[in-house]
C-alpha cells in the first residue's frame, strides 16, 4: 500500500495570524540591517569629509577607490534589506551574497 504525498496550499482559514512580520529571533537581522545602513551610510559622510587630507597626502585615487567600493557595499546591504523586509523569496540567498 502506497502513500501519496498531496500538495496542500495553505489557505487563509488555516495561516495562523501569530506567524505574520518579523517576530522572534528574526528581530535581529532586521535590527542589524537597519543599524549597518545607517552606520555605513554615516561613515561614507565622514570619509568623503577626509577625502582632501588624503588626496593632499597623495593617496587620493586609492581613497576614491575605497570610497567608489564602500558606496556599493552599503548600496548592496540596503537591496538586501528592502528584499528582507519585503520576504522575497530570493532575499536567502542574497543575504548570503552579502554574507
Amino acid at each position: 500500500m502506497t502513500k501519496t504525498i498531496e500538495n496542500v496550499e495553505p489557505t487563509t482559514e488555516t495561516v495562523d495570524e501569530k506567524l505574520v512580520g518579523i517576530r522572534g529571533w528574526l528581530i535581529l537581522p532586521a535590527i542589524g540591517f537597519v543599524l549597518g545602513a545607517v552606520i555605513g551610510v554615516v561613515g561614507l559622510i565622514a570619509s568623503i569629509g577626509m577625502y582632501s587630507d588624503v588626496a593632499r597626502a597623495g593617496f587620493g585615487g586609492l581613497y576614491a577607490l575605497e570610497l567608489i567600493v564602500l558606496t556599493g557595499l552599503i548600496g548592496f546591504l540596503i537591496y538586501a534589506a528592502i528584499l528582507f523586509f519585503k520576504k522575497k523569496k530570493e532575499a536567502p540567498r542574497i543575504i548570503i551574497i552579502l554574507q
